[in-house]
């Protein structure tokens, strides 16, 4: 956990908080140039925290626009919930409903970002935690939700590692402009494989993945 030297949390208030997490994970990222944040100070747009791009190459003057893999629009949360455990691997936090269905009308996925933040004798703490809904996911959740406006969500610990995670994200990248069907239209085209691919790529994690998340 990295910690540094500031006001008071208690002194805060819900966009100053959110300013820190932002601030970390923009730090988090520039640790790999193959990272490139957008994330504006101050974002008043509905829904999103600006977008992460993944590059092929690292940053210098003869990447291109082109060199870009995927993008991720992105949400940015920081919280001061006491966390019962530092060494799990997943925290729940609340996710509101509305939040799901604008992600789910806008740009049919979201690379969710939830940073816990504490603090103890003037020394905060931060630990990163995500999740990633496809379309697929977010209207499951949707489903799930029923009545209700909100739901606990696990989201998982963020690797120390820049490379594991950049990997975890092109897992991702095939459900970015993941689309539903009919169940009806579904049963024809699976079988139907020769005309409609049905698998997707998966890129294996690096050697000692599961070792450095332990």
């Amino acid at each position: 956990m990295k910690k540094v030297s500031n006001l008071d949390l208690q002194k805060m208030n819900p966009e100053q908080i959110e300013k820190l997490a932002v601030a970390h994970m923009v730090e988090f990222f520039e640790q790999d140039s193959r990272f490139q944040t957008l994330f504006p100070t101050n974002d008043k747009s509905p829904g999103f925290d600006g977008n992460l791009n993944i590059y092929t190459t690292e940053q210098g003057k003869n990447r291109k626009k082109s060199d870009i893999v995927c993008t991720f629009n992105t949400q940015i949360k920081g919280s001061t919930k006491r966390i019962k455990s530092y060494k799990s691997k997943s925290v729940k936090f609340k996710i509101k409903k509305e939040d799901l269905n604008f992600y789910e009308k806008t740009y049919g996925n979201c690379l969710f970002f939830y940073v816990s933040i504490s603090c103890t004798n003037r020394k905060k703490s931060y630990i990163p935690y995500y999740l990633f809904f496809s379309r697929q996911d977010l209207l499951s959740e949707i489903r799930n939700m029923g009545d209700k406006q909100s739901r606990m969500l696990p989201f998982s610990v963020m690797p120390v590692d820049h490379e594991i995670f950049r990997i975890l994200l092109k897992n991702y990248q095939n459900d970015l402009n993941q689309q539903t069907l009919d169940k009806t239209i579904f049963e024809a085209v699976r079988s139907d494989k020769k005309s409609f691919p049905l698998t997707r790529k998966f890129y294996p994690p690096k050697e000692g993945y599961h070792k450095m998340m332990d």
